[in-house]
């Protein structure tokens, strides 16, 4: 369901003076709690690794406590704190991820002399070396890409001597020569977090959708109602619609632990 399709029955069902701005933020509330409490999905980052560098940046928005799991050349890393920095894994120093020990060698890299490569929708073609580094399956991170739309993670689908494939739409619409050096780098950091729902936005109501399934929409008009109430001091009204939400919410609870996927570790690497 639209956002604006929400707001709007919200609007019909109890009348209100609250701008559509009020209503979304209690809209972003209820994903907000739900994402936090109930709702586990993940994002991967890869960064790559420079000799001799034990300290890099957090993805954007990552925190250290968001941080489910990273794997190091595929070899999964074990969370510590600073009183165990000394031992293999990965910690948080200051406002920085740390390594344990510390990185030996820098990541592998193709460095483009200017002008050498050309950007498709779905594919990097080089005049230069062949791309020798590389592996069907690999994700590899472009950077120094005059538009910043192709400066990005992405996964290498197929490649021949000089062109590497990727999903179709990955880089801009048709064919962009690029005048400066491109690097591509095989990165051998890969960290999994949390996924934290993006906070909707007025402008985009007409365009958003909401992230609970369609069946389970009334978690959002019963938290509203609630809210709606409790503004206009009806607190035992309030009250029953935050019961008719917990007890939605109960359900999609149950219902997402039924579909949600399941993790099985029959054998770990550890680094």
């Amino acid at each position: 369901m639209k956002v604006a399709t929400l707001i709007t029955s919200i609007l019909t069902k109890m009348p209100h003076t609250l701008t559509n701005q009020d209503i979304l933020d209690f809209i972003n509330d209820v994903e907000q709690q739900i994402y936090n409490s109930t709702v586990k999905e993940f994002t991967s980052t890869y960064i790559p690794l420079t000799a001799n560098l034990a300290q890099y940046s957090f993805p954007s928005g990552v925190t250290i406590l968001d941080i489910e799991a990273a794997f190091l050349n595929n070899y999964e890393l074990s969370k510590r704190d600073l009183r165990q920095k000394n031992w293999r894994g990965y910690y948080k120093e200051g406002d920085k991820l740390t390594l344990s020990p510390i990185p030996s060698v820098t990541d592998t890299a193709y460095v483009s002399t200017q002008g050498a490569i050309r950007f498709y929708d779905n594919r990097i073609v080089t005049t230069g070396p062949d791309f020798t580094e590389f592996l069907a399956g690999n994700t590899i991170i472009i950077s120094g890409a005059t538009n910043s739309a192709n400066n990005k993670s992405a996964v290498i689908r197929s490649l021949v001597a000089k062109t590497l494939t990727f999903d179709d739409d990955t880089f801009i619409a048709g064919v962009y020569i690029d005048d400066n050096a491109i690097t591509i780098t095989l990165p051998s950091l890969e960290v999994i977090s949390r996924y934290k729902p993006t906070v909707k936005l007025v402008a985009d109501i007409a365009t958003d959708t909401l992230l609970l399934p369609d069946a389970y929409t009334d978690i959002y008009r019963y938290y509203i109602y609630a809210q709606l109430c409790y503004l206009r001091e009806q607190f035992d009204k309030g009250n029953s619609w935050l019961i008719q939400y917990n007890t939605r919410l109960n359900d999609f609870k149950i219902w997402y632990s039924g579909v949600r996927p399941r993790l099985h570790i029959p054998y770990k690497r550890e680094w």
